[in-house]
């Protein structure tokens, strides 16, 4: 789930800084690392974390309802 938001938001794996556990994407300047077999993140460069609909807040700066239909699409 984490990983087809990011791509949707126009993230790219950096296969290079990647591993089995731990996926990096980014985007110019954003880095954001997924984890937890896709089911969750965190942002190295914040203290943001957490599961889909954290990253969705986190991305687009929504409140959670709108971040539920944002994933349901």
């Amino acid at each position: 789930p984490c990983a087809a938001v990011l791509e949707r938001a126009g993230f790219a794996v950096d296969r290079k800084e990647s591993t089995k556990r731990a996926i990096k994407y980014r985007r110019g300047g954003d880095i954001i690392i997924v984890i937890h077999d896709g089911k969750g993140w965190f942002d190295p460069l914040s203290d943001a974390k957490g599961d889909v609909f954290r990253l969705v807040e986190h991305l687009e700066g929504v409140p959670f309802v709108e971040a539920l239909d944002h994933v349901a699409e």
